[in-house]
């Protein structure tokens, strides 16, 4: 998610500078959604069936490792439109597997502590990392230039693969016991929203802030710069 920070505000207005229109990035982020939306169902399964969750992390953090360098690389909208899609399939597997491995590495007497204080340090390196990007945008050239996009996607690439190497070595396969019970999907669904009543009004609610937040987002950063006149560091 760090690394996330040195591109996510950048990236509806690379697009626009490798040729992509409001609707076309539009487009894309009804596409990432559908995409989503399918595959969190049979992702869930997927992970809740396999014993090494650790394996399987490292597996698809593999297959989003190059999502970075073609991003930066890409010569069209179209090469970043499609890559796109494809981290957005990988995360459906990494992103879960990535929580699980997080909550079971901490004891829990330990683990409001542990969480706690992860949050405490990402939240610093948050305020840091768009900083910094906005320095990297202005030394290659300014938000004018799409060249001046590229380092940030590359050095997000030799930043993961570092992150990578060193999660697949000292990574420790967690232990996780599961119930001896399966349930049917459906059944499941139908027995959560049940057993806890207000889970059908906190859907609700999150359905409705994340209609607006998408309506807000999909074309923020364009917005700014395009609209308002922002410079990298704003």
């Amino acid at each position: 998610m760090l690394l996330n920070g040195l591109t996510m505000q950048y990236n509806t207005i690379y697009m626009t500078k490798l040729g992509a229109s409001p609707q076309d990035i539009s487009m894309l982020n009804s596409i990432v959604s559908f995409v989503r939306m399918i595959l969190s169902i049979p992702a869930g399964l997927l992970i809740d069936r396999i014993k090494r969750v650790k394996r399987l992390f490292i597996l698809s953090r593999l297959c989003q490792l190059p999502v970075p360098m073609i991003k930066g690389l890409a010569q069209s909208f179209q090469h970043f439109f499609g890559i796109s899609i494809w981290e957005n399939i990988i995360v459906r597997i990494s992103m879960p597997t990535w929580n699980i491995l997080n909550i079971s590495s901490i004891s829990d007497a330990d683990r409001i502590n542990g969480l706690v204080t992860k949050r405490m340090a990402t939240s610093i390196l948050g305020i840091i990392t768009p900083l910094f990007a906005a320095y990297m945008i202005n030394v290659f050239g300014g938000l004018e230039k799409v060249d001046s996009y590229r380092p940030l996607y590359l050095t997000q690439f030799a930043v993961g693969l570092v992150i990578f190497i060193v999660l697949a070595y000292k990574m420790e396969e967690p232990e996780i016991i599961r119930s001896g019970t399966e349930k049917k999907v459906l059944s499941g669904f139908s027995e959560m929203f049940r057993s806890k009543p207000g889970l059908k009004r906190l859907l609700f609610m999150q359905i409705v802030m994340m209609f607006f937040f998408g309506l807000r987002m999909a074309l923020g950063g364009l917005y700014f710069y395009e609209i308002k006149g922002a410079d990298a560091y704003i």
